[in-house]
């Protein structure tokens, strides 16, 4: 571990979707994303090779992931790593066994913050799904109500 105060994780992230090649090389992109993150170190990881999934009612679905080993300065760092990234998995392997109030508050914080704005998301989306469906049944409405034209 390079110093007292930083930590060593172990992350997955996961990456699923067709076609095969398209997960593979989004994968690719992201393990070059982590690895260029400033405020965490890469010091191994591992991908796996992306693999055909079964799924009911769904053609085709590959998925793949990546181990990371990494080392991160402190817990902040750590879970703007996880927002940035939402891997699948985190443990702390070794490290600090405390932090500070303001360090969880600032986490606890941009964690509400995050779940805020896709509440807010869902709640635009729900309105525009709602106002579709108003739309479409005013349409056939009066495309029902319309009477048939004659032919000559």
């Amino acid at each position: 571990m390079a110093d007292e105060s930083s930590m060593t994780c172990r992350a997955i992230i996961e990456i699923a979707g067709y076609p095969k090649e398209h997960v593979t090389s989004i994968m690719g992109k992201v393990v070059g994303q982590v690895k260029g993150t400033g405020q965490v170190k890469t010091t191994a990881h591992r991908t796996f090779p992306a693999k055909l999934v079964k799924q009911e009612n769904v053609k085709e679905m590959y998925s793949t992931f990546t181990e990371f080993d990494l080392e991160v300065g402190d817990i902040s760092y750590l879970a703007d790593f996880a927002f940035s990234f939402m891997p699948s998995s985190i443990e702390i392997l070794d490290g600090k066994d405390t932090f500070t109030s303001a360090e969880f508050n600032g986490i606890i914080n941009d964690l509400l913050a995050r779940l805020h704005n896709y509440d807010m998301v869902v709640k635009n989306l729900q309105a525009e799904k709602l106002l579709l469906q108003r739309a479409l049944k005013k349409e056939k409405e009066s495309t029902e109500s319309k009477p048939e034209a004659k032919e000559s």
